[in-house]
């Protein structure tokens, strides 16, 4: 098994894929950028690890070019988690 899947938050990547779907595009931009933090967390090689970053940068931007909150309304969630 690869050290990668210790990193990857597959339940915020699979939440954001269902919040794409539905059309609530500043969720699933919160759940991405969640897996996304995650993610970059790991200092190893895989190309799968990768990918998914990419894959999820992707989803972040386009989501967030699709979202109808305007950009200085928005938040990473990062600044979310904070306050928790």
């Amino acid at each position: 098994m690869e050290d990668y899947i210790h990193y990857l938050d597959s339940a915020a990547i699979s939440l954001g894929d269902m919040h794409f779907s539905n059309g609530d595009y500043f969720r699933a931009s919160i759940a991405y950028s969640k897996g996304l933090n995650q993610l970059q967390k790991y200092n190893g090689d895989s190309m799968v690890a990768i990918e998914t970053a990419a894959y999820l940068s992707r989803k972040i931007k386009e989501c967030n070019s699709k979202s109808e909150i305007p950009p200085y309304r928005r938040k990473s969630f990062s600044d979310w988690s904070s306050n928790l």
